[in-house]
C-alpha cells in the first residue's frame, strides 16, 4: 500500500467512524496537566507528557485523533508492567462549550524558541470546569487557529 493509498484509507475509515466528511487534517501535539488528561479520558503513554495526533476538521465537527503507537522502549516498559497495548483515542473538540483559542503574545526574545510560531493555547468548559490545553502544531499556528475559529462559530 502506498502512502497516498494509506491516507485515503485512513480518511475513509475516519469518515465512517464519525459519520462526517473530512475536510483537512493538521499534525499537532496536545499538552495538558494530568487532571485534564484524566477528565478527558485521554491516556498518555508511559514516560510521555504529551500526545501526538491530528486535528481533523470535518464538515460539521472538529476532532483530535491519536493513533495507537508506541516506541520500542515504551513497549518494553508496558510489557514489563503488564499494561494493555495503546489504542486509538478520539476527542470531539466541537463538543466542549466556550472553546477559545489564543496565540501567545510574542516577546522580543521569541525568535529563540521555534515553538512560539506554532503554539495555540486553548481553553474550554468540560463538566463545569474550565480546562486548558496547548497545541503545538506543525504548520503555522495562526493558520490553524483560523480553521478552529471557523469550526467553533
Amino acid at each position: 500500500m502506498t502512502q497516498l493509498q494509506g491516507q485515503k484509507q485512513f480518511v475513509a475509515d475516519f469518515e465512517k467512524k464519525v459519520s462526517d466528511t473530512v475536510e483537512s487534517m493538521e499534525l499537532a501535539c496536545l499538552k495538558a496537566d494530568k487532571d485534564t488528561y484524566n477528565a478527558l479520558d485521554l491516556h498518555i503513554p508511559l514516560g510521555c507528557i504529551e500526545l501526538w495526533g491530528l486535528i481533523v476538521f470535518c464538515s460539521r465537527r472538529m476532532y483530535f485523533y491519536v493513533p495507537p503507537s508506541e516506541n520500542y522502549m515504551t513497549a518494553l516498559m508496558r510489557q514489563a508492567a503488564h499494561e494493555n497495548a495503546p489504542s486509538e483515542q478520539l476527542l470531539d473538540l466541537s463538543a466542549f462549550s466556550d472553546f477559545k483559542t489564543f496565540i501567545p503574545l510574542r516577546k522580543w526574545y521569541s525568535f529563540l524558541f521555534s515553538e512560539s510560531a506554532h503554539r495555540i493555547d486553548a481553553s474550554f468548559i468540560h463538566d463545569g470546569i474550565r480546562r486548558s490545553v496547548v497545541f503545538s502544531t506543525h504548520s503555522k499556528a495562526a493558520d490553524i487557529q483560523r480553521k478552529i475559529q471557523e469550526k467553533i462559530k
